[in-house]
Order: structure tokens, then C-alpha cells, then sequence
């Protein structure tokens, strides 16, 4: 009986023992092992998410800014006191035809205390569904008031999206506060479709990982075909974080009918939504299970072969257990490169394979996880490189259509600013030829020297037209590339006798006397000589125009190396500030007038300033108010 008890112990001993050696040191690895690849894992599912609904969210910040960029620009036009009220409209009927998104604009007043629409237009498309009694379609427009005074009232832009069954499409108001001149208090308020940005959300790059879900502050799903549902409690939950002041992204665990689930949530910052991405807990983390069953598989191995090696070779297994106790430690410190001499074929052999292959296995496995902790930080330069490029290249974009924009605005107003000034100009003539022709006409007891004198009004207001009118040809020809350029060889001094001697007339009868002060050595340079001739002739027209009777102009040439100057100079009034920056602006309006009753179309300078460019010169100015003005034409010698 002693004996038999003897060896009960001794394999109770050698039982505890083998189990000692073989699975406290693979349990300590696993369970080391086990938390930390538990929690690499974790962390790459939980920013998986977290970026995928940060994506989500800047997809829907960057849809808002764009929206709200294209409306304060068209705010901004309507705040301009230089625009018109046909221009202010037209440039509202022209945002709703250019802007894909834009369904429906509204000038909103709000006067004594009530809201009355001013104007309104929509896409072609909308006022279908209007003229078909479409009840969806007009209760959004008949909400526009509504909406535009709770937005007022809670300080917001946005209001919350809409969904229309018969368009199958979202929509959501802007409205903002617009500063009209002589208008009462107004808001452009806007209806946008949301359905580009549904597409953009579509992507399936945003479905690669669980599913998406959008909510608004009242809980309600928004562009909902874009996920399957998710539990309402989730949603109210992640809902009521819109109510506090601190929205950060953040992954919570979820227990939905004994599922678990994993959320993230992001917040756009235009809008009250949550962005909320979702996957199964089961699904996710599937690998840490699998994991942990492949640690308790090799535990429950090694427990069976040191049981089975203590029941047959109580002496023989004393050393390969150590042995097999020190590989044991290796591991457990991180040394994963093994070698078990212990090559017999039995439980002890098989346990130390077993302990090799496993140490491989587990080498394996963490350079698998390096290799993707690797790849995921790669993926992640490589999204804020994508991400920083598609920002510069938006901003670009959104630069040059601005800048065209204003291009527009700014031609457009150049357009009717010329339309009205030319028609200003030629309303006079027109209307001196027309009531003296009458007069001509209807009192045949007129005079010899009335009709001479009624005839040559008509023929002055003609001459007065035609003048207008070539001009703004002349302007025209300019612009659009028509004028030749022909070089040739010319004297500069000859040039100026004959432009003098062309105007000499015009001076005399103002008894202005043009004084030369050419050069002693006469030069020839190259030049257009007509275009030239045009420019001086300008300057000394002008400067007999608006010179007092009796005073005298100085018309002086100075030359060097490259170029040649011919300056023109009078005692008139003078040029201001103010002057001097329009001068070569069309149909210029200075504040010095013609001395003698000539009239100025205001065209003359804008004309000679671009032909002094095509000739490849420039033009000073030099000028005090009250101290006469000194014009300066500097010609290449060359030809430019």
C-alpha cells in the first residue's frame, strides 16, 4: 500500500510537474500575446472608423463651405450699390441656371414685422412640379417664410433637410442676411439639393468597413438608401452628443438584441448632423478569436503531451522538460528564434516541435502585424497627402471661378456703363438735329440767315455724332485686334510741323499761340506715322480745348539712345488726384470742361492710351490743379 501510494504521488508530482514546465510559460506568452495583438487590433478597427466617418464628415463640411462660398458671392453682388436692380436680378436668375445644386433662390423682406417674398425663381424643372400641383414641392416653397424666420430666430444658416417622395431627393434651406441699399431688412434664402452629395457619400470606399448612417439633431436618418438600418437607440444616443458643446469623434461599444456593435461617430461643422459608422463587434474583432483559439489549441496540445510523457517516462522526460522550460523562457522573454535538440519520437519530441513551430508561428505573427501596423501608417501619409492635395487643387478652383466671376460682373457692368454713356452722348446731337430740322420744316417764314444758322447747328450736332461714333469704333477695332501696325522710317520733327500745322486753325480761333521746341538735329525712328500723328493730334487738340483764350502751348521733342518723346504742354486748368486716375478710362468725366463751348466724348484718351501700347511706348502725365497739364509720349526709336 506504501508503495502504490508512493507512486501515486510521484505521478501526481511529475503530472503537476510537466504541466508546470510546458503550459505556465506558453500561458504567460498567449496571454502577453493575446492583449497586446488584442489591442493593435482593436485600435486599427477602431480608426478604420473613425476615419472613414471623419471622411464622411469632411465630404459633408466641404459640400456646406462650397454651397456657402457660391451664396456669399452672390450676396455680395447684391450688396454692391454700383449694380443695378435688372443686374442684381439677373445675376440671381443666372446663379439658379449655373449652379447644378441650386433648385430655388427667394429675396425675402422683412418689413413691420412681417416676411413678404420679393422675388423668386427656380429651375425649370421645379416649376413643373409646381404647375402639376406636386403638394411636396409646393409646401417647400411655401415654407421658405416659415424657415427663414426660425433660422433667424435660432442664429443659424442651414435649416433641416427635406425629402421629397416624388423627386426621390433631399433638399435643405440657406438663408442670409442681405444689406440692400434703400431696401428694408432682406435675406437670400436658397433650396439646394442634396443629391450630389448623396452620390459623393455613395462612394464605396466609404463601405468597405460596416455601414454609414447619417441623423439630424431630431433624431431622423438623412439620405437613408445610403446604409441598412441601425437600432433607434444608437441613433439618439449619438444624437443627444449634438446638444453638448464638445463634438469629437469617439468609438463606443453597443449591445443591440445581444449583438454587440461597434460605433464611431464624426460631426460636420455647418450642420447639426452626426455622422455614425457602425460594425458588427463579432465581425471586427473576429481575429482576436481566432487568435485566442489558436493560443488555447497549443495550450491544450502541450497540456496533453506533458501529461502523456509524465505517465510513461517519468526519468527520461526530466531533461527535455527542462530543456523544454528553458525554450519556454525564451519565448516568454522574445526570443522566438529556438532550437530543441530533443529530436525523439515521442510526446516530449512532439511537445518540443511543437514549442518550435509555435515560436515560429508567433514570429510569423508579429512580423505580420508590424508589417500592416507598417502599411496602415503608410496608408495613412498617403490619405493626407491625398487629402491635402484635393484641398489645393478645390481651392484652385474655387479661386479661378471666382476670379471669373468677377471677370463677368465686372465686363457686364462695363458693358452698361458704355451702353448708357454712348446713348447719354448721342441723345444730344440726335435731339438738336431733330427739333431743328422740325423748326426748318414746319416755319416757312423762316429767314436766309436763320436757316443758315439752324443748318449749321444740325450739321455741328452731325459732325458731333460722327465724332462719337468713330470714336467707339475706333475703340472697338482696337480691342478686337483689327488695327495693322505698318512700321516705317519717319522724322520725328516732321511729324510735329505737320500735327501742328493741322491744328493751328482750331488755335487761332481761341488766339492760342503753339510755340515748337523741336530737335536742332532732326532724327528719323521707326513708327506707325498715322496711329502717331492720331495720338499727338489728341494731346494738342485737348490742350487748345481746354486752354483759356490767348495762352500758349509748348509742344517740345527730346530724344536719347533708344527712344523719343514728344510732350505737349498748356496752361488750362489742371488735373486732380481724382483725375489723373481715370484719365484713360472710357467716356472719363474730369472735372476741368472745354473753354470755348467744345465738347469731349471722353473717349479720346482711353483710344490713344491703347494705341501708345501697341506701339510698344507710354504715356506720362504731369500736373497740378490750376497749373496746367504736361502730356508725354515716349516711342521707341526701334519700333518696339
Amino acid at each position: 500500500m506504501a508503495k502504490n501510494k508512493f507512486h501515486i504521488k510521484w505521478l501526481h508530482k511529475l503530472y503537476i510537474f510537466a504541466i508546470l514546465i510546458a503550459v505556465v510559460p506558453a500561458l504567460f506568452i498567449s496571454l502577453t500575446l493575446k492583449g497586446k495583438t488584442e489591442q493593435e487590433i482593436t485600435q486599427f478597427i477602431n480608426t478604420e472608423l473613425t476615419i472613414i466617418a471623419d471622411d464622411v464628415a469632411k465630404e459633408i463640411n466641404d459640400f456646406f463651405l462650397n454651397q456657402l462660398e457660391k451664396q456669399s458671392l452672390l450676396k455680395k453682388s447684391l450688396e454692391n450699390e454700383d449694380l443695378g436692380s435688372n443686374e442684381k436680378v439677373s445675376l440671381v436668375v443666372s446663379a439658379v441656371k449655373t449652379i447644378d445644386e441650386l433648385v430655388s433662390i427667394s429675396i425675402i423682406f422683412y418689413e413691420n414685422g412681417s416676411y413678404s417674398p420679393a422675388i423668386q425663381t427656380r429651375k425649370s424643372f421645379f416649376d413643373s412640379l409646381l404647375a402639376a400641383h406636386n403638394p411636396a414641392a409646393a409646401k417647400l416653397i411655401n415654407d421658405q417664410i416659415r424657415i427663414t424666420e426660425l433660422l433667424t430666430k435660432e442664429g443659424r444658416q442651414f435649416g433641416n433637410p427635406v425629402f421629397i417622395k416624388g423627386l426621390n431627393e433631399w433638399f435643405i434651406y440657406l438663408a442670409l442676411p442681405v444689406n440692400i441699399l434703400n431696401a428694408p431688412k432682406a435675406f437670400l434664402v436658397s433650396i439646394i439639393s442634396l443629391d450630389r452629395l448623396r452620390k459623393r457619400l455613395s462612394n464605396p470606399k466609404y463601405s468597405q468597413v460596416g455601414s454609414i448612417l447619417i441623423a439630424d439633431a431630431n433624431g431622423n436618418s438623412i439620405i437613408a438608401d445610403l446604409t441598412p438600418a441601425v437600432n433607434q437607440s444608437i441613433i439618439n444616443n449619438t444624437v443627444e452628443l449634438l446638444k453638448g458643446k464638445m463634438r469629437v469623434t469617439q468609438v463606443t461599444n453597443y449591445t443591440v438584441n445581444g449583438k454587440k456593435i461597434v460605433v464611431s461617430t464624426a460631426f460636420p461643422e455647418n450642420v447639426k448632423w452626426v455622422v455614425i459608422a457602425t460594425e458588427d463587434y463579432d465581425s471586427a474583432y473576429s481575429l482576436v478569436g481566432e487568435f485566442d483559439k489558436a493560443i488555447y489549441l497549443w495550450l491544450f496540445i502541450g497540456i496533453i503531451l506533458a501529461v502523456g510523457a509524465a505517465l510513461f517516462l517519468s526519468d527520461r522526460i526530466k531533461k527535455p522538460i527542462q530543456e523544454l522550460g528553458k525554450k519556454a523562457d525564451q519565448i516568454a522573454g522574445g526570443d522566438f528564434d529556438i532550437k530543441i535538440n530533443y529530436k525523439v519520437n515521442d510526446s516530449i519530441g512532439k511537445l518540443g516541435s511543437s514549442m518550435e513551430f509555435m515560436s515560429k508561428s508567433l514570429k510569423e505573427n508579429f512580423q505580420k502585424i508590424a508589417r500592416q501596423k507598417a502599411e496602415l501608417e503608410e496608408y495613412s501619409k498617403t490619405l493626407e497627402h491625398k487629402v491635402a492635395e484635393r484641398t489645393r487643387k478645390l481651392s484652385e478652383t474655387n479661386k479661378s471661378l471666382e476670379k471669373a466671376y468677377q471677370q463677368v460682373l465686372e465686363l457686364n457692368l462695363e458693358k452698361n456703363e458704355f451702353l448708357g454713356i454712348a446713348a447719354h452722348d448721342l441723345k444730344n446731337p440726335l435731339t438738336a438735329i431733330k427739333g431743328f430740322g422740325e423748326i426748318i420744316i414746319g416755319d416757312k417764314t423762316l429767314e436766309r440767315d436763320d436757316l443758315e444758322r439752324y443748318a449749321d447747328i444740325i450739321v455741328k450736332s452731325s459732325e458731333r455724332m460722327f465724332e462719337i461714333i468713330t470714336s467707339l469704333l475706333d475703340i472697338n477695332r482696337i480691342e478686337e485686334g483689327k488695327v495693322e501696325v505698318k512700321y516705317m522710317e519717319v522724322s520725328a520733327n516732321g511729324l510735329a510741323k505737320s500735327i501742328i500745322k493741322q491744328n493751328s486753325k482750331a488755335a487761332a480761333e481761341k488766339e492760342i499761340t503753339i510755340n515748337k521746341n523741336l530737335l536742332e538735329e532732326d532724327l528719323e525712328f521707326l513708327t506707325d506715322p498715322s496711329l502717331t500723328m492720331q495720338i499727338l493730334d489728341n494731346f494738342i487738340s485737348n490742350a487748345i480745348k481746354f486752354s483759356p483764350k490767348g495762352k500758349d502751348i509748348v509742344v517740345k521733342i527730346t530724344a536719347d539712345e533708344k527712344s523719343v518723346a514728344f510732350s505737349v504742354k498748356d496752361n488750362g486748368p489742371g488735373l486732380s488726384d481724382e483725375d489723373k486716375s481715370k484719365l484713360f478710362t472710357k467716356f472719363a468725366k474730369l472735372s476741368a470742361r472745354p473753354t470755348g463751348g467744345e465738347h469731349s466724348t471722353g473717349l479720346g484718351l482711353s483710344i490713344v492710351k491703347k494705341i501708345t501700347e501697341m506701339l510698344g511706348g507710354e504715356i506720362r502725365v504731369e500736373s497740378e490743379l490750376r497749373k496746367g497739364a504736361e502730356f508725354i509720349l515716349i516711342l521707341p526709336r526701334d519700333g518696339g
